[in-house]
């Protein structure tokens, strides 16, 4: 529950800088001076030093653009070419395919037109830059024709499905406009991120919406807070049953360990107590399982056990005497080359387990002394790898 108090402790943030935007954008609204399109018109300096104006009227565009997917008339058009990617990912529980769409290519473009409320005519200019509430005029396969072609023709290319989003500013109604007064049109405002704000929806539409935004924001972000601060500090950490870096003696329960290269995974295991014990590898059941190799060596590397689980369902474990000291443990697939094939899937996975053994009976091979990590020579009672290993891995 802890990482959902944290998850709700982002939201809460994401839903501030919301508000405090749509806040920061309905003061500048509010504060800039609304005037007649006649005014504007008969004094293009009425917007002072900053020279921010805003007005509203009925659109009048001598020479409308075409829209390339609708063919709808318009002052203002953004198309956007999205093409469907399939992905193939490898995972050791099979093969899995997944579509998406990805934006290959977009064309924005505005025009000079006129604004109207019956006081005279005002110029318009939008450019690529503009704040608006647009109308979605197209959205599917894209049409052919030598609008669209021209614009995007070299995003069609290829084998992949495409689709087109086109969305509008239409070539009539009423329009709210803010921008900065020059040369006798209302255009964008100064700087790199300076945007001409428009809105079908009229001063006071645009006024409430953005109100309207900017409550919505900050009681989210309240009341993401007010349940995300309690469980961000009372909520109960995720339990993870993943392998500890470092081991000491015995593990309570087996772990989980992936690997997704020939490296493997090792880790440090510390013995405390000397006398016999199993370090033991499973697979997991799914469609392709790691064929696990076991390695344990002293912390000077010399080899104290290995042994390899080959084929599906196959183990893998060490089973010897160990004398104090620190341990290596290395954890790998016996094919190389295979594991890193699973890497964008997730890798392979296996469970460790390591619990007191049994103590090996007295032979040739077993009745020397205890292993040690101090040892001058390698320890004895290794188990001896399983036959002939395969070359390759069945699939």
């Amino acid at each position: 529950m802890q990482y959902v108090g944290y998850l709700l402790l982002v939201l809460s943030l994401v839903g501030i800088v919301i508000a405090l935007l749509q806040m920061s954008k309905g003061k500048k609204i509010g504060s800039a001076p609304f005037h007649k399109t006649g005014e504007l018109r008969q004094n293009p300096q009425i917007g002072g030093a900053t020279g921010l104006v805003s007005s509203e009227g009925q659109i009048q565009a001598q020479q409308p653009l075409m829209a390339p997917c609708s063919n709808k008339p318009c002052v203002y058009f953004h198309v956007k070419i999205e093409r469907e990617v399939e992905k193939t990912t490898l995972s050791e529980d099979g093969t899995k395919t997944t579509k998406s769409w990805e934006m290959v290519s977009e064309q924005k473009r505005g025009a000079s037109f006129f604004i109207d409320d019956g006081s005279g005519p005002v110029g318009v200019m939008i450019t690529d830059s503009v704040d608006a509430n647009l109308e979605q005029s197209f959205s599917g396969t894209p049409p052919g024709g030598g609008g669209l072609a021209n614009l995007l023709g070299a995003a069609l290319s290829g084998m992949h499905r495409h689709r087109a989003i086109e969305h509008i500013i239409p070539a009539s109604g009423l329009l709210f406009v803010m921008g900065k007064m020059s040369g006798g049109q209302i255009g964008k405002t100064d700087g790199m991120l300076g945007k001409l704000v428009a809105s079908t929806k009229g001063r006071k539409g645009i006024l409430g919406a953005t109100k309207r935004n900017m409550i919505l924001g900050f009681v989210a972000a309240g009341l993401c807070l007010a349940g995300g601060v309690p469980l961000a500090i009372l909520g109960d950490a995720p339990k993870s049953d993943a392998c500890p870096s470092d081991i000491t003696d015995v593990l309570a329960a087996p772990c989980k360990g992936h690997i997704d290269s020939d490296v493997g995974t090792t880790w440090t295991w510390h013995v405390t107590k000397p006398g016999p014990y199993d370090v033991h590898v499973s697979q997991p059941n799914v469609k392709f399982p790691i064929w696990p190799m076991i390695t344990v060596t002293t912390a000077n590397g010399e080899l104290v056990g290995t042994d390899t689980g080959a084929g599906k369902g196959a183990d893998a474990h060490v089973s010897t005497m160990f004398g104090a000291g620190t341990y290596k443990i290395n954890v790998h697939d016996m094919q190389p080359g295979y594991a890193g094939q699973f890497k964008k899937g997730g890798g392979l996975s296996f469970s460790v387990d390591i619990k007191v053994g049994t103590a090996p009976a007295a032979s040739a091979s077993t009745a020397a002394p205890v292993a040690s990590t101090s040892a001058a020579t390698k320890p004895v009672g290794i188990k001896p790898p399983p036959g002939k290993m395969p070359a390759a891995k069945p699939h």
